[in-house]
């Protein structure tokens, strides 16, 4: 499967607050997504936390789905540039 237009988002189920630091909440990706055996291509889904990489473009969700990575949503690689090589660097590498 792959995500296109996608961005780091905010687990949904998480409760907001504004002293908490971003990058302590859970992770989801959210974004266009290719090949998905249930979902159209070019639907819009929110993926399970990612767990590794594979030191490229595909990330292993905690649900055991594997996303390759495709464009990153320009408007969030424009306000974190570099969005893509970040999120892999911050993953475990698979093994």
């Amino acid at each position: 499967m792959r995500l296109e237009n996608w961005l780091v988002t905010q687990d949904p189920h998480e409760k907001w607050d504004p002293y908490k630091a971003p990058e302590l909440y859970t992770p989801r990706l959210v974004g266009d997504v290719y090949g998905h055996p249930t979902f159209p291509d070019g639907h819009t889904i929110s993926v399970s936390t990612p767990v590794s990489s594979d030191g490229n473009n595909t990330i292993t969700t905690k649900s055991g789905s594997m996303y390759k990575l495709g464009k990153v949503n320009p408007d969030y690689e424009k306000s974190y540039s570099g969005a893509k090589q970040r999120l892999i660097n911050s993953l475990p590498k698979e093994n």
